[in-house]
Formats: structure tokens, sequence, C-alpha cells
């Protein structure tokens, strides 16, 4: 198998950041409020209700958006242990005094804090890309802007060594390789087709080496969906449905 493929299907090694804290001791500055607000912070709140004394494991800290909610909802002595994969995540947890440790190491970590089963209240994980990191363009995450094809949450580790980027996964592995990656992780439905589709270009025109390189190269091979209309019999049935699919499509 190829070197990438065994890279991205192994369980890297990740750097975090590891702390147990209590909320009382938090202060929040106008210079530190996170510049990332999640859309959801307050149903986590009214669904979790965290209180005073409990224990709380966020795994994607992020920006802190989740944390400072939760750390003002609970008024003090509320222990949390942040983590997180992307180390520009790590700024945000400064003012929090934080320690540095592996993932790999977490069950170790939370021995040291003498965690023991069925110990924690809450775990939070966010899991996906963040807005900020969509629209950071030298991370190459997104498509908006024509930056290079990184993707990786860790920019600071070796890349041949280490972590490959999507440059590298996408100019190296096969059809079949690239396949299997967009449709078992993206659940693309058209996965074969922009494989066949990024073999044929790295064999007539070269390496892909960019966002927009690979957003063009996609949107030539992937057919446009058209937009949603209410069938006659729909209509017939129910009038409303016309107008109804058309605020589903106003709002996708």
């Amino acid at each position: 198998m190829n070197q990438y493929i065994q890279i991205i299907f192994k369980k890297c090694e990740q750097l975090i950041r590891f702390r147990m804290l209590s909320s009382s001791s938090i202060v929040y500055s106008s210079s530190s409020v996170p510049p990332h607000i999640p859309i959801m912070k307050s149903e986590i709140v009214k669904y979790t209700q965290p209180k005073p004394g409990q224990v709380y494991l966020d795994m994607t800290f992020g920006t802190g958006g989740h944390a400072n909610e939760i750390l003002k909802y609970a008024a003090d002595n509320l222990t949390c242990y942040f983590l997180d994969r992307d180390p520009t995540s790590f700024s945000f947890m400064e003012s929090l005094r934080t320690n540095y440790s592996s993932s790999n190491d977490l069950p170790q970590l939370l021995s040291g804090y003498d965690l023991k089963y069925q110990s924690v209240d809450l775990i939070l994980m966010d899991l996906g890309v963040s807005s900020p990191q969509l629209d950071n363009e030298s991370r190459g995450f997104g498509f908006k802007h024509n930056a290079p094809l990184d993707m990786r949450m860790n920019q600071s580790r070796n890349v041949q060594k280490d972590t490959p980027t999507a440059a590298d996964v996408i100019n190296t592995l096969n059809a079949d390789e690239l396949s299997n990656i967009f449709s078992i992780y993206g659940e693309e439905r058209f996965s074969r087709r922009i494989a066949n589709a990024i073999v044929d270009y790295r064999n007539d025109a070269g390496s892909i080496q960019t966002t927009k390189q690979l957003a063009d190269l996609v949107h030539s091979v992937v057919p446009i969906i058209g937009p949603i209309t209410p069938t006659d019999s729909e209509i017939d049935s129910n009038p409303r449905s016309r107008s109804a699919k058309l605020r589903i499509a106003k709002r996708a």
C-alpha cells in the first residue's frame, strides 16, 4: 500500500494541550473574545446544563467558543480539560496556562489527574472543519481563494516524515485509492468519476497544486444539480408545494 495511505489510515500522534482549572479563575478580556462564535452554543448549554463541581472534557477546543459559554454558565468549580488537533487553537488557551501532551496519552493523562471510569460528566466534540479554518486561505481547506492544496490540521509538522498535504495525496494515489477516500470519508456520489479525472489530469497536464485547480477539475466532471421544482402531480394535489420547495431551495 502506498506510503501516504499508510500515514492516512494509521493512528497518528497528535499534539494537544491539556489543563485542569476552575471556571472562577478565568477572566476573558475584550481582546481575548473568540473570533468564531458557535451557532449552537446556547443549545449545548441548555441540554447539558453544566453544574459546579462537574468535570468537562472539550475534545475540540477550537477558539474556545463552547468552553467560554459553559464556563460562564457554571459559576465556579467546574473542572475542564481542553484538547484540539489544530495547533492554532493553542493561542486561545494561553490564558489558561495549558500544558502539552499527545492524544495517544489521553488515558495516562486522565489517570494522572485521577479521573476514574465514568467520572467525566460532559464530553463535547464539535467535529469537522471550522469556519476560521475554511476562511484562512493559507490552510487550503476551502475553495473561495486560490491557495496551496494543504488541508493539514498541523502545518508545522514535517510533510514527508509525518503528515502529507492534500496535494501529496491527490498527486500520488491511484484512482482506486482516491475513489475509496472520496467515497468513504466524503460520502461522495461521484467519487469514481472525480478520481479518474484527477489521474487523467495528472497524466496529461501534470500535478494539481492549488485549491482552484482541484475545484475546477471537480466542477468539470460533476453534474450541476438542477433547481428544486415540484412535479405537476404534486402541484395538483397540493398547490403550496411549489412555494414550499422554493423556500427549501432558498434556504439551501
